[in-house]
């Protein structure tokens, strides 16, 4: 039987170790829904199950294309910090827009007041405007 199996060794060798990672998730699943179910179900609370979340979707999502996965896991977190900077930002130039208009509000661009006078409507202008 040795025979046999030396030109296929490698292949061998694969099969059984990819079968024995298999077994592992089947095992590994149930063991992450029960924990969720302990954890987060029953006592009622939301606290902590965000890493969970990310780690249960990161397992499966090895599971299903590794590559992919290990693409988005490179690009998720790099949109992430840019989002939470550039939110940042637009919230420091919104607010100062916005202070800007309260205190000054001759500035506002006449497309606005345009805008009012063609719709004639509450919800597009108010009464600061001049629209009615």
């Amino acid at each position: 039987m040795i025979p046999f199996f030396q030109p296929y060794y490698k292949y061998f060798f694969k099969t059984i170790s990819l079968n024995v990672l298999l077994v592992a998730v089947d095992v590994l699943v149930p063991l992450f829904q029960s924990y969720a179910i302990d954890h987060f179900i029953i006592v009622d609370t939301l606290e902590g199950i965000r890493p969970f979340a990310c780690l249960y979707a990161a397992v499966i999502m090895f599971l299903l294309n590794w590559k992919l996965a290990a693409i988005i896991m490179l690009i998720v977190p790099l949109i992430a910090v840019l989002m939470a900077v550039f939110q940042t930002k637009m919230l420091f130039w919104n607010r100062k827009v916005r202070e800007i208009n309260f205190v000054r509000p001759d500035l506002l661009s006449g497309e606005y007041r345009t805008g009012c006078a063609f719709a004639r409507t509450g919800a597009e202008c108010d009464r600061s405007s001049g629209c009615y």
